[in-house]
């Protein structure tokens, strides 16, 4: 019988806990997908069902067993989660995994998945050195900007996001789906960062304390959900400005912030590597739409 520790699971964040693998072993549930070498779970997302109005569907707690080849693991694997899947009746599955594991981003493509996006992930200290004011002296005046009305303006601008890379989603549903995310996150707890200008809110961070990671790490965690600059005041240097000042207002809820952007995002991955941070580790996130017709 297959031992914890010759399990590895394929989860980007494996640089939160020295015991990712085990953990990820240890929470196999009776529904969950075996094969002869490796494991995961297909579970469906009730809310972007209801968004993109099909079913839709996630693959995740994914591990293999160290002892054998990783292409013949999940060569396995996938065609067996792809059947769960479509017992299941979902038209749409994504996966996030560590890039690191290129046999099973292999294994994805060959089942039918396209890659959408690439991440650097960068894991940030904010303490107490951090607070250039005091966390409550910008909520007053963020309750007086139509958030709404800039997230609609700027995403409009946003080129950045795996669903603007999915050709089967439209732009207008992908500017929907992260409005209506964003909109969420500040209902149920989201914290709020905002630089004012003479014409409006000119731009937006948003962190989310992150329970989940909290429990891996063993310390505060919290994640930056979404970096946003108007178009009308891009170019002006804001992005840094913005960042220090979201580390300093978010430190009062989290002692670690957990950024992820894109690769060849050169500006983002500049202002979250200043001071000579480097990404922790990579993810490759897929797509994929079952066939109609």
């Amino acid at each position: 019988m297959l031992k914890a520790d010759r399990a590895r699971c394929a989860d980007y964040r494996r640089y939160l806990s020295a015991s990712l693998d085990r953990i990820c072993f240890e929470t196999i549930t009776p529904e969950d997908v075996l094969t002869a070498h490796a494991g995961g779970r297909v579970r469906r997302l009730d809310w972007d069902s209801e968004f993109f109005g099909v079913p839709c569907g996630r693959f995740e707690m994914l591990w293999r067993e160290t002892g054998v080849p990783a292409p013949q693991a999940w060569n396995g694997l996938v065609p067996a989660l792809l059947e769960r899947a479509a017992a299941l009746g979902l038209m749409f599955v994504d996966a996030r995994i560590a890039a690191e594991e290129l046999a099973l981003a292999q294994a994805l493509e060959a089942g039918g998945f396209r890659l959408v996006d690439a991440l650097g992930l960068y894991l940030r200290e904010i303490g107490p050195s951090e607070r250039s004011s005091p966390p409550s002296a910008a909520a007053p005046a963020a309750r007086s900007f139509d958030v709404e009305a800039f997230l609609r303006e700027s995403l409009a601008d946003m080129q950045w996001g795996r669903l603007f890379a999915d050709p089967r989603v439209p732009r207008d549903k992908a500017e929907a789906f992260y409005r209506l995310s964003t909109l969420h996150y500040l209902r149920e707890g989201g914290r709020m960062t905002v630089l004012d200008a003479a014409d409006g809110l000119a731009a937006l961070a948003i962190g989310i304390p992150d329970t989940e990671g909290t429990n891996l790490v063993g310390r505060r965690l919290g994640d930056l959900w979404l970096f946003i600059v108007s178009p009308r005041h891009k170019g002006k240097g804001l992005g840094k400005r913005l960042f220090n000042q979201f580390c300093a207002e978010f430190s009062a809820h989290a002692e670690l912030v957990e950024i992820g952007t894109q690769i060849q995002h050169v500006a983002a991955n500049r202002i979250y590597g200043a001071g000579g941070d480097m990404p922790v580790a990579h993810a490759l996130t897929f797509h994929r739409w079952a066939e109609t017709g």
